[in-house]
């Protein structure tokens, strides 16, 4: 039984639903009902579903396989049907011995969906009538365990007439019980049967609960933060713990070893990044799949010194570098002018002047930034809503204070008279466009049919706005679950709500909006599997190509007259070493810099005049007793 669901004891990120599971052993598993004669067409699949078996006054969690008609086979049609019949409760021969199911007849199942690793399952209003500290944990525990069945599925996100249930707001049912979502308890028999991509899905969903993410965790991530105390969980909560929706799209295993890469429009550490990626890896110790730092190499010791940043012999002909010295883990986020650059250090904003060497203070409190395009303000989130300050330092203005939902960014027009802001909700964003002068919001429609994602990528000009969006089902109609089959780019008017499709990609490639250029054409990447190419596009669906590359990242000049190019060369200790190439001026991209990036790297930045760039790195380094410490590095390269 789980101590504290009749007295609203669970609170927390997230909640394991601690009930034991009877696993299923041959000649003890209850029989599955049989199956009638029916005329439904479409595939017949198995299920599985856990019902609830009293023994010894202790709750156990009995799967029972059942054959079910679905119209298409696709995880949400199976999860659905589990659901389904969870809700219809054990056959009389299953309760004659001893099954039951807490869910039965308790409500009606409005909705299901899944954002990976998350099962979302809405129900009728009547859910919140359950009553009974044992029922209710019951239920929770068999939705748990039933969901955890559907590939993809690690978590459950439970809703009641689309409120989501368990936080301090929306207690579920009279009982009180918190949470924001529910898991499987960490049963060593179950891990064992997981594969490398099932336990990177877990290990996303216990995040930010260090003790669960603890027993997760391989040796060498354990050697680096000793005990569950020292992981720093507010870094995985904003990075790995809030990946949504994803696509796993690459597996390797060699032996105990594992690669897990992952895909997908995310908002890390509150910035959107479409079709970010991530490679996990893994380590298999006592047959359990464990993430991991990877194992110190014999490349890198203590007593080797990683360089973050460093131009090539060909960089250094074109440009000088000079690191930026004076505040401990700054940040860079855009150029404000040619001599100004944005940042952040920590949740503190500031401006390094690059012709003087020093650092003035926006003295406000920021999760986020994004400078305006003339530079003269500085647009940021925090716990408080959505705000507005001058570069130059000043009173800050609250625009948009927090609501229910999470703001997810914002974007001020090339005035700076109008602000785009949005919520994220679970497939979609919701968008505003704010009036600076009068001080109200209106809603801005970007819904097409059949398409989902929708993501802003900026202004056009006054009237404009560009935005990436995925299509939800294929060519031919048919339809899933997750990620989108197709990527499109979408011109939305401000003004009228008129709404145009700028390309009309194909399944399985996906066309992305990175920047609009100052000559009004469209920076964009076309993804198809692993090729990954850069170029522009026009008003009238006219892609130019200017590189593609396997796994290649690009950043864009917004002038449109200079690009850059990284690509991985492989691992090192607990970072990725990168290779730069960089083209100016419509020459060949020339190999430019290496970097070695741990989290996270900001650039490359081009300043308005493009006579300095900026490149920030995260790099973890050896701290000399085994562990490693984080050490954020900011780079200004000025033209020869």
């Amino acid at each position: 039984m789980v101590s504290g669901y009749g007295k609203g004891y669970l609170k927390g990120f997230l909640v394991a639903v601690l009930v034991t599971t009877l696993l299923a052993t041959p000649g003890c598993s209850p029989k599955a009902p049989a199956e009638e004669p029916g005329g439904n067409e479409g595939p017949e699949v198995s299920i599985t579903v856990y019902f609830s078996k009293t023994q010894d006054g202790a709750a156990e969690m009995v799967p029972v396989t059942r054959r079910v008609t679905l119209e298409e086979d696709s995880a949400e049609a199976r999860l659905e049907a589990a659901v389904a019949a969870l809700l219809e409760g054990p056959t009389g021969d299953e309760k004659a011995q001893g099954l039951s199911s807490e869910a039965e007849d308790a409500a009606g199942l409005i909705s299901v969906s899944i954002s990976r690793p998350y099962a979302v399952l809405d129900f009728s209003s009547r859910l919140q009538q359950m009553g009974g500290s044992a029922r209710v944990s019951g239920f929770l525990g068999q939705l748990a365990h039933t969901a955890s069945e559907i590939g993809g599925v690690k978590g459950v996100v439970l809703k009641v007439e689309g409120q989501v249930m368990g936080g301090d707001d929306m207690p579920f049912t009279g009982e009180g019980v918190l949470f924001e979502s529910l898991h499987r308890p960490l049963d060593a028999q179950w891990l064992k049967t997981l594969g490398p991509s099932d336990i990177l899905d877990l290990f996303i969903v216990v995040v930010p609960d260090t003790g669960l993410m603890w027993e997760l965790m391989g040796p060498a991530s354990r050697m680096a933060y000793k005990e569950p105390g020292g992981i720093d969980w507010t870094a995985y909560a904003e990075g790995l713990g809030s990946w949504r929706g994803y696509k796993m799209i690459e597996e390797t295993v060699e032996g105990d070893r594992a690669w897990v890469t992952i895909t997908g429009d995310q908002t890390l550490e509150g910035m959107f990044e479409p079709a970010a990626r991530y490679t996990a890896h893994m380590v298999r110790v006592d047959g359990v799949w464990r993430w991991d730092f990877p194992a110190p190499t014999e490349e890198v010791s203590s007593g080797d010194e990683i360089v973050p940043f460093t131009l090539t012999p060909e960089g250094a002909r074109f440009h000088t570098v000079t690191e930026v010295q004076g505040l401990p883990n700054f940040m860079a986020s855009a150029w404000l002018d040619d001599n100004r650059l944005l940042g952040l250090s920590g949740t503190s904003p500031f401006v390094f002047d690059a012709s003087t060497g020093q650092f003035s203070s926006l003295g406000v409190e920021a999760w986020w930034l994004k400078a305006s395009k003339d530079g003269s303000q500085v647009l940021f989130g925090n716990g408080q809503g959505l705000h507005v300050v001058a570069s130059a330092g000043g009173q800050p203005r609250l625009l948009v204070a927090k609501g229910e939902a999470q703001i997810g960014g914002g974007l001020l027009s090339p005035s700076n008279k109008q602000l785009l802001y949005w919520y994220e909700h679970e497939w979609d964003n919701e968008c505003f466009i704010y009036d600076m002068a009068l001080g109200d919001s209106v809603p801005l429609d970007t819904s097409l049919d059949h398409y989902f994602l929708t993501a802003p990528s900026g202004w056009m000009d006054e009237d404009h706005i560009v935005f990436t969006t995925r299509a939800s089902r294929r060519k031919d109609g048919t339809q899933e679950y997750n990620f989108g089959y197709r990527g499109d780019i979408l011109l939305v008017n401000v003004k009228t709500g008129k709404k145009r499709l700028l390309t009309g990609a194909g399944d399985d490639t996906f066309y992305e909006a990175l920047a609009v250029l100052k000559d009004g054409r469209i920076a964009m990447v076309t993804r198809k599997d692993k090729d990954v190419s850069l170029g522009v596009l026009d008003l009238d669906g006219k892609v130019t190509t200017l590189a593609g590359s396997s796994g290649a990242s690009f950043y864009v000049c917004s002038r449109g007259d200079a690009w850059a190019q990284l690509t991985s060369k492989g691992r090192r200790d607990l970072n990725e070493q990168v290779s730069i190439s960089l083209s100016s001026g419509g020459q060949a991209p020339v190999p430019w810099a290496e970097a070695v990036v741990g989290d996270a790297f900001s650039g490359i930045l081009w300043s308005p005049l493009g006579e300095r760039l900026a490149v920030s790195v995260h790099t973890s380094v050896p701290a000399g007793d085994g562990s490693y410490q984080a050490q954020y590095s900011t780079f200004v390269l000025d033209e020869r």
